[in-house]
Parts: C-alpha cells; structure tokens; sequence
C-alpha cells in the first residue's frame, strides 16, 4: 500500500469515528441532519487524510471537536442575548417605560427585527424620544424581511412618503405581501381601509374592504372598530344602516383613544 493509499483509508476510518454511528432507532439523535454533518465530517477527514495524512486528521479533529463548537456557542449566544434584550425592550415598552424601552431596542435592532420594529414604533410616535420620521423608517426598514409588522409599517410610510421619498407601488406591494403572506393584522386593515377608499391604487372593493376590517376587529384593532362603525352608522357605499350597531362599534374606538371616533361622537351629540 502506497503513502496515499494509506492516507485515504486513515481519512476514512477516522472521518467515521468523527462523523459516528447513523443509529435509524433513534430519531432524536439526529435525523437526516446528522446523517448530513457524519457525511461532510467523513469527506473532510478523507480529503485531509488524503493530502495530510495523521497531521490532517488531527487538524480535523481540532476543528470538529473544539473550533466548530466553540464558534457556534458563541454566535448562539449572542442570537439569544438579542431575543431576550428585544423581549426586555417590549416588556418596557409594554409598562411604558419608552425611554429605556428605546435604549434597549437600539442596541439590538441591527440583529433582532422585534427590537427594530419596535424602534421604528417609538420614533414614529415620539414616545421617549422626539419624533423622527426618518429613524423609524430606518427602523421599519431594517426589520421589515423577518418582521411582518415591521413591514407594515414600512410599506405604511412608503405609500404616504413618511420619513422617505414616496414609493407607492412598492408600499402597496409591501403592504399585501405582509397582509396576505405575513397574515399580519395592521397589513390586514389597511389593505381593507384602502380598498373601501381605493386610495393608493388599491381597487375600490367595500365587501372585501370590510371583510378585511371585521378581521382587524376580531383581533382588537380600535380603528377598525370606528371606520365600521362609521360605515354601518351611516349606511356609506352600500352598507346596509345599523345606527345601533355602528354606534356601539365608534364608542368602543373611542373608549380605546381613537381621536376620529371622539369627533364622530361629539358631531353627533351637538
């Protein structure tokens, strides 16, 4: 047997110790995952067995054993730093502690589209920070692939030129993909206020306009509440008049801070 005759098969037998037994019993042990990393460990202790022999396989065995995990320790560690720093962050914002809620979201926002979001949320209303349109599109923006919300919001400031130059063919199609793909609720009743609107290019459609709304309503969004309870109250486009119905939707709106469903109930009352 040749030197490298010898290193492959030293290559191979410990690129099968590395890689371990493929034992089907167990499926927690490992599935096709580890079925795939024993095979890339096999092939790699082949290939440096091949062209290094024992010195290679032990230089595999250091990256295997130690490098490889030390280096995938680290970057799951600071992956789950920025979730809990993130869960930290809303849990502020939540006690309204925006100040510090703010200082927390910033210094994770890059990695976590929670904490971006969030940002962005804080910014575009000025709430422990003055009001900068501009940061929280920067926020929305960065959170926007991973955070349906997020993109939301930034399809939001796209079509009304909020904080950037106005975009709304690329806002309107922010704005669907996060409400029909994302199935996220404020996507969901912006997309069914426009469309009983039509502004913004979105087809004038009052039936799929409150089916959207009624949505947004069942997962407690107060202005959906007002624009249905208007729409019934007043019988507008079609919608069969429910002065009682409507009425009762506007209150709840107004109870929960809803400025336009206020004016409605002091219009009506004067």
């Amino acid at each position: 047997m040749n030197k490298e005759e010898g290193n492959f098969w030293t290559g191979l037998l410990v690129g099968k110790m590395l890689g371990g037994k493929n034992n089907n019993s167990n499926k927690n042990n490992g599935g096709c995952l580890s079925t795939i990393l024993g095979l890339i460990i096999i092939c790699a202790a082949i290939f440096l067995g091949m062209n290094f022999g024992i010195k290679g396989i032990i230089i595999g065995a250091v990256l295997v054993f130690i490098v490889i995990p030390v280096i995938v320790g680290i970057l799951k560690g600071k992956k789950e730093y920025n979730t809990k720093t993130a869960a930290e962050a809303w849990e502020l914002f939540n006690q309204g502690s925006y100040t510090l809620a703010l200082e927390k979201a910033e210094q994770v926002a890059e990695k976590n589209s929670d904490a971006a979001d969030l940002a962005g949320i804080l910014y575009k209303n000025g709430e422990g920070c003055d009001v900068s349109l501009e940061k929280a599109f920067k926020y929305f923006e960065m959170g926007k692939d991973k955070n349906m919300e997020a993109k939301a919001n930034y399809a939001l400031m796209l079509l009304n030129g909020n904080g950037c130059q106005q975009n709304i063919e690329l806002g309107r199609k922010e704005l669907l993909t996060a409400a029909n793909v994302g199935k996220n609720t404020l996507a969901i009743m912006r997309v069914g206020e426009f469309q009983i609107t039509g502004d913004f290019g979105f087809e004038k459609n009052i039936e799929k306009g409150m089916k959207n709304l009624r949505i947004a309503i069942d997962e407690g969004y107060p202005f959906a509440m007002y624009v249905v309870g208007a729409m019934q109250y007043n019988g507008i486009d079609g919608v069969p008049v429910n002065k009682e119905k409507g009425l009762e939707l506007i209150k709840k709106a107004a109870e929960q801070g809803v400025q336009n469903a206020v004016e409605f109930l002091n219009n009506i009352n004067q």
